[in-house]
């Protein structure tokens, strides 16, 4: 295994947490979903609602939609809840106005969540995440319930590639609750156009919204084949 929580990642997650908070905090996923719920609780309601419908909507126009009340719509609904709160500063925001520490440190620690598409795979009694996009293998911790189900035991084409964060503790890390998947069919297109983006030197944020696209264009559009939605000519030209 390579690349398990680097240096730089560790360092921006004791900025975030304090030496006494960060193993306390991520360690327990129950402990850090109801601090999440908590801060999105908020984030619907005045003064934010605005701010924080308006980066949903924007989440569906970069990386596709998803009209209907399917299990497809919520995840979606879900992700774009957590995009809204990593990338515009709204989850720090939020947080300060709880005013609770815990709140805070998660809130300042989305910063930090690394974005990526991860296949999860068990090694020697531990879970690992490995990102196709950077090639990095980042461990999660023992208490994450998440990371752990999107593993399928048995399964003959292993666990579907999923789109997801991970936030960094100096044990490992866990799951974001914004998890999207593609299909486990996918997985060899999806390596090779993520392997096109990088010769390109496309930036991160593109490239992943651009993937996006086309998990939704094969799950929406009939009688479209993963063949046709997940190619390169589908990622952004710069």
């Amino acid at each position: 295994m390579t690349g398990l929580v680097t240096g730089g990642q560790k360092a921006a997650v004791r900025g975030c947490f304090g030496p006494s908070s960060s193993r306390r905090l991520l360690e327990v996923t129950p402990g850090l979903q109801s601090i999440y719920d908590r801060i999105v609780a908020r984030a619907a309601a005045s003064p934010f609602d605005e701010r924080s419908q308006r980066l949903r909507a924007e989440f569906g126009r970069r990386c596709g939609g998803c009209d209907g009340g399917d299990f497809s719509a919520e995840r979606r609904e879900i992700a774009a809840w957590e995009d809204a709160l990593v990338c515009s500063g709204l989850g720090r925001d939020v947080a300060e106005a709880l005013g609770d520490e815990d709140s805070r440190q998660l809130g300042w620690a989305f910063e930090s969540a690394v974005r990526g598409v991860f296949t999860f795979e068990p090694i020697a009694g531990h879970l690992v995440a490995h990102d196709l996009w950077s090639g990095v293998d980042l461990l999660i911790v023992r208490e994450d319930t998440m990371g752990r189900e999107l593993v399928v035991p048995g399964s003959d084409q292993g666990a579907p590639p999923c789109q997801a964060r991970l936030l960094a503790s100096l044990d490992g890390c866990v799951v974001l609750p914004g998890v999207l998947f593609h299909p486990a069919e996918a997985l060899p297109l999806l390596q090779q156009t993520l392997s096109v983006a990088r010769q390109r030197r496309l930036g991160t944020d593109s490239v992943l919204d651009a993937v996006l696209r086309m998990e939704q264009r094969w799950r929406t559009l009939s009688r479209v084949k993963v063949g046709y939605a997940y190619r390169a000519e589908f990622l952004p030209t710069e």
